[in-house]
């Protein structure tokens, strides 16, 4: 899987969102708002399968691996904050989670493509193995708190090695059009 990077023109974007700037790129920044259009954004790139149902157990999609099977694909925003890839169910206030909670909501799927919205309207997709994150998860190095980007980057080096394309907003936009136009969504 391939490394995507994308920049958004705020000045458009926050005129058609009826925004300023600053409040675009802060609200592009979050990832309870962001993470619906990543979802979207990953669909048209890695041309997977979106489920059907929002309430799908554990992940977003499914790509065709050859032959038979699927690989089951989770959408998740990185930010200022980090990124947590337990179920939403274990995260927040009053909610529990420990290192078995967390491999069991990693075991329901594949990969991760991990949008990175830290530096918007500059955007990074980024593929991991989940297999690599429950290694983490076993040696005490991702837990329920999560990581923050540069640990993620120190701790899985083989996402350094990823080659990163280029993409262009138009381009990105024809992707999501065509997808659009191969399942019959609205325009």
């Amino acid at each position: 899987m391939k490394s995507y990077k994308f920049v958004f023109d705020v000045k458009s974007l926050s005129n058609e969102v009826c925004l300023t700037e600053k409040d675009t790129i802060n609200s592009f920044r979050d990832g309870r708002v962001v993470s619906r259009f990543s979802e979207h954004w990953a669909e048209a790139l890695y041309k997977f399968k979106k489920s059907k149902s929002s309430n799908q157990p554990g992940y977003d999609g499914t790509i065709k691996a050859g032959g038979f099977e699927k690989l089951r694909i989770s959408i998740k925003s990185l930010t200022k904050s980090g990124i947590k890839f337990q179920q939403s169910v274990n995260q927040g206030a009053g909610r529990k989670c420990n290192n078995d909670l967390l491999l069991e909501s990693l075991d329901q799927f594949d990969y991760v493509v991990v949008i990175d919205v830290i530096d918007f309207p500059i955007v990074k997709t980024i593929p991991i193995k989940v297999e690599y994150l429950k290694e983490l998860v076993k040696t005490d190095q991702l837990t329920c708190g999560g990581l923050k980007r540069n640990n993620l980057l120190k701790l899985i080096p083989e996402l350094n090695l990823l080659k990163l394309v280029k993409i262009s907003i138009d381009n990105l936009r024809k992707k999501i059009n065509k997808k659009s136009m191969n399942t019959g969504d609205i325009k």
